[in-house]
């Protein structure tokens, strides 16, 4: 489910995956950690669907932005090591609401 919903909407599996592993007893940052992993095959399935279907393209922004969310990627799995497990769990939390209420507006 979290691979079609992160396909449909471009978005949301990573969340429905890691509240999943959160209650079943992972920890925030494995929960984290595994979502990524996850999230990162799927996206790559569905880029590459986007681009079969003429969707995307790559000579548009993609290749622009790429350098900088791999540096950003590499960034933030340094930085979630140095976080306490709840402060990181309250701040993914905190950004899913956030991203809703700004999805509706």
């Amino acid at each position: 489910t979290s691979g079609a919903v992160n396909a449909f909407f471009g978005t949301g599996g990573g969340e429905i995956l890691f509240f999943t592993l959160s209650l079943i007893g992972c920890g925030a940052r494995r929960s984290l950690a595994t979502t990524n992993l996850v999230v990162g095959v799927l996206s790559l399935v569905s880029f590459f669907t986007y681009l079969k279907l003429g969707i995307v393209t790559l000579d548009g922004g993609v290749l622009k932005i790429l350098p900088t969310a791999l540096l950003g990627g590499f960034l933030g799995a340094l930085l979630s090591g140095a976080v306490p497990s709840t402060l990181l769990k309250k701040a993914f939390s905190a950004l899913v609401i956030f991203c809703g209420v700004r999805a509706l507006l």
